[in-house]
């Protein structure tokens, strides 16, 4: 028997905290309620949840604990428990971003008793289902933002729950964007297009519980996109066009086969890049400083954030505490003919379609964002041509290294193999 529950929580501060997303500093009031989602399905008696947050990113240090908490109250695995974050640049902080936000602890430890006390709740809820799955494209909704002209995922993939009498119960909306429509858009918190997507969705059906899972969109870009363009017209009419494919989607859509459920974990520790020389760290704060100027322009922005970073990193050094390793983690849920595959990161577009290639399942969605964050996931040509833009200074110390790629199939392909057998 399949049995499912789903439920959402209003998780906006009611306080003005850090806006995460950008260097925006606090939040100055509430455009749209953030939302957690929480997913329950129990196959065959072993339970599977999965959660989203409407934030830019989630640290392993918050997920981790609940992912323990929820896995003991459902007596299963760890491996049966997911979180994700949809990616808004427009919520609240949930890990330090350097000059993008702190989290403030009252709220991400509220976040967290909601979510488990959501979970008690959806326990007596439970009742049996069917799926039913479909995708669509959203053609010209967006563009590679590293490449122009390179490579986008369009695809809206959506996954429905009916319960006996037929009457949806939930429902579960894949597509592959970074939500900055709003990015620092009168400076308050919103869940940006997803928003305005899950609520277009809920209106035409019934007003069930719909959550947002986001996918490689480390490099992906709503088109038409700049810091000057956002507005809620914007952010509607991308979400309009992504609801449209949603509901393209849902006409396409199959009886989805749920059972059996197999889930599991792939860990890989990665040797990271290493660190400038110390006398290059005091060079890049010198130069920091003769770009701070006091304004807040972009450019000033970027240069404090960089003697930010040099200076955590040379105390790092100076202390004998710069840690050289990154444990990289993995997560595979075989939910019958659909496959979730989950990256703690910021994945490139191109690492999600060729985990899609990799996974045998007649349908695979890549989840970005999920239990915790490592840093943008790269692909070589772009590190080797590029670097990381220096993006990874806003949250780490020392660089991915450039095998992380070649490091990501593997992993996937051991999943894959490793789950294959435990099927058998």
């Amino acid at each position: 028997m399949i049995r499912a529950a789903c439920l959402s929580l209003e998780i906006t501060p009611d306080q003005p905290i850090d806006l995460s997303g950008g260097p925006f500093g606090k939040s100055r009031g509430v455009l749209d309620p953030l939302e957690a989602y929480i997913l329950l399905l129990e196959i065959e008696g072993e339970c599977f949840c999965w959660m989203t947050v409407d934030t830019i990113y989630l640290s392993s240090s918050w997920t981790d604990p609940l992912r323990e908490k929820i896995a003991r109250l459902l007596t299963t695995g760890r491996a049966n428990t997911m979180i994700s974050a949809t990616h808004t640049h427009s919520g609240a902080a949930f890990m330090p971003l350097r000059q993008w936000g702190s989290p403030d602890m009252c709220h991400t430890d509220w976040v967290s008793r909601r979510i488990l006390d959501g979970v008690r709740d959806l326990q007596d809820r439970l009742q049996p289902v069917r799926g039913n799955f479909g995708s669509a494209q959203a053609d010209g909704v967006t563009v590679n933002r590293r490449e122009p002209g390179g490579p986008v995922d369009e695809e809206v993939s959506v996954l429905t729950l009916h319960n006996n009498n037929g009457q949806p119960i939930a429902m579960m909306v894949h597509f592959t964007c970074h939500p900055v429509t709003l990015w620092g858009f009168e400076n308050k918190f919103s869940p940006d297009f997803p928003g305005y997507l899950r609520t277009a969705l809920r209106q035409v059906s019934g007003g069930i519980p719909v959550f947002f899972i986001n996918g490689a969109a480390g490099n992906i870009n709503p088109v038409g996109f700049s810091p000057e363009s956002t507005s809620v017209e914007y952010s509607k009419d991308i979400a309009r066009r992504v609801c449209s494919a949603a509901r393209q989607a849902m006409l396409n859509s199959q009886p989805l086969n749920l059972s059996p459920l197999v889930t599991a974990e792939e860990r890989e520790t990665l040797l990271l890049d290493p660190p400038p020389s110390v006398e290059t760290i005091h060079r890049i704060i010198e130069e920091a400083d003769s770009h701070l100027n006091g304004d807040w322009s972009p450019e000033s922005v970027g240069w404090a954030r960089k003697k930010e970073w040099a200076m955590d990193l040379l105390a790092a050094i100076e202390t004998g505490e710069l840690a050289d390793r990154e444990s990289l983690e993995i997560q595979s849920v075989r939910l019958g003919d659909l496959r979730i595959l989950a990256l703690p990161g910021d994945p490139y577009v191109e690492i999600g379609l060729k985990m899609k290639e990799i996974s045998p399942s007649p349908h695979t969605l890549i989840a970005g964002f999920t239990n915790g964050m490592v840093g943008y996931l790269c692909t070589r040509k772009w590190q080797e041509e590029n670097g990381e833009q220096e993006k990874f200074i806003g949250y780490r110390l020392l660089s991915m290294p450039k095998e992380t790629e070649k490091i990501v199939y593997r992993m996937t392909e051991r999943l894959v193999e490793r789950m294959r057998h435990e099927t058998v």
